[in-house]
């Protein structure tokens, strides 16, 4: 369906079947409904970019006005659509949606339009902007002051920046939604610090905060370059940087860097090309040299023959994905993080505990995968004692528990544009 011409019978028919399927959920509701569509020029109205779009736009008019009593999604080659009843005034309904056009980063795009309980569509107070010169739309619009080609290069930037910027909230909402899981043996939670003595949670929660930045870039590098590996490395020490001198020099989020950059990338590139998320990843570590041997991760790699950052990376990170697989499955992100920690060759762990360290960590991931709600729960609280004692903390397992939350996140969206 994606990427197919329309004309204007087409968009016709979509107006008018539009208006009839809303005049109907009207009628049963009896109640005032938001229509939503995307504004998109030219003859092909849907690609990944606008599904992007639209999925955002339906979390953001659902996050505002919570769920709603009754939810339609419709999609086809002039768009995707989506039909709202909420038990609330046709003004508080029109003012969210108006709030949304202005400050949302796809809000350009969006055309949230309010019909009354007696079938008036409300007028806003003030006239759109032009996505070009910043004036009133509907004149430019008559008036073709600039262009279709100018428009749809306009709306394809605006695609690609509001891709970036929801790709990065949603990099910074899985790291933090990590760091607060608890109990997590070893490492830092709500409980306690784990078996580290330099952070917090508030530490990992402003170190996360001071990479949105960089996700964003490392988005829109992927989505507007052909072979964005040496800007992509560039803008991963700038991160780095950023992330030491907001802790002081303490490395919160390193591996993560790395991680999250390559998947920011991949999910950009998906996209604008419809690459494959994880070939997309091997592809670009594959011409990156990774964490390097000087970091405590290589040389525990080197060290005890296990895989490293960039070997993971290479293998388009199973252990992610198979972490979101079992979250997809309906398990929790505590079992999640056990998957994980059962398998990951964690250099983290080996850094601090050797092959002892790794082995304590693997049993003890497979006996709470064997346990469920309280039982695990303590069970791990009783760990994190064991874990701190050793001075053991699974971060690599940590950072993948965090990336397959990411992709959860990602994939989730997609459920507004494949009704």
């Amino acid at each position: 369906m994606h990427g197919k011409f329309v004309d204007v019978t087409d968009m016709t028919a979509a107006r008018d079947r539009r208006r009839e399927l809303g005049q109907k959920i009207i009628e049963e509701y009896g109640r005032p409904l938001i229509c939503f569509t995307m504004n998109i020029a030219g003859p092909v109205k849907r690609s990944m970019l606008t599904d992007a779009g639209f999925g955002a736009g339906c979390e953001a008019l659902i996050g505002e006005l919570g769920e709603p009593l009754y939810a339609k999604y419709v999609t086809g080659k002039t768009g995707n659509e989506a039909f709202f009843i909420y038990d609330k005034s046709a003004e508080q309904l029109k003012a969210v949606c108006v709030k949304i056009e202005e400050t949302h980063p796809f809000g350009r795009l969006f055309d949230m339009d309010v019909i009354t309980a007696d079938g008036t569509k409300l007028s806003r107070e003030m006239p759109r902007r032009c996505i070009i010169c910043g004036g009133p739309a509907s004149a430019c619009a008559r008036s073709r002051a600039h262009g279709l080609a100018a428009v749809q290069s306009a709306t394809k930037d605006i695609l690609v920046r509001g891709a970036a910027e929801a790709i990065a909230d949603t990099a910074v909402k899985a790291l933090k939604k990590e760091a607060h899981l608890t109990p997590k043996p070893g490492l830092v939670d709500e409980n306690d610090c784990g078996a580290h003595r330099d952070m917090d949670i508030e530490l990992l929660d402003r170190s996360a905060e001071c990479l949105r930045k960089y996700f964003r870039d490392a988005a829109i590098i992927s989505a507007t370059h052909e072979a964005p590996t040496d800007e992509l490395i560039k803008a991963g020490r700038e991160a780095e940087c950023v992330m030491l001198e907001q802790t002081r020099g303490i490395n919160t989020h390193r591996g993560a860097i790395y991680a999250f950059g390559l998947m920011a990338a991949a999910y950009a590139r998906r996209l604008v090309s419809g690459d494959d998320i994880a070939d997309t990843v091997r592809s670009i570590a594959g011409l990156t040299a990774g964490g390097g041997s000087s970091t405590h991760g290589g040389k525990a790699a080197s060290a005890y023959g296990a895989r490293g950052a960039r070997d993971e990376a290479l293998a388009g990170y199973p252990c992610a994905f198979r972490a979101y697989e079992y979250m997809e499955s309906g398990g929790d992100e505590l079992g999640a993080l056990m998957t994980v920690m059962a398998e990951l060759d964690d250099t983290n762990l080996y850094h601090r505990g050797g092959a002892e360290g790794v082995a304590i960590a693997r049993e003890t991931a497979r006996r709470a995968l064997c346990l469920s709600g309280t039982a695990r729960r303590d069970f791990l609280t009783k760990a994190n004692d064991m874990f701190i004692k050793n001075n053991l903390s699974p971060g690599g397992s940590a950072d993948m528990l965090a990336l397959a939350i990411f992709i959860h996140d990602m994939e989730k969206r997609e459920k507004y544009s494949d009704c």
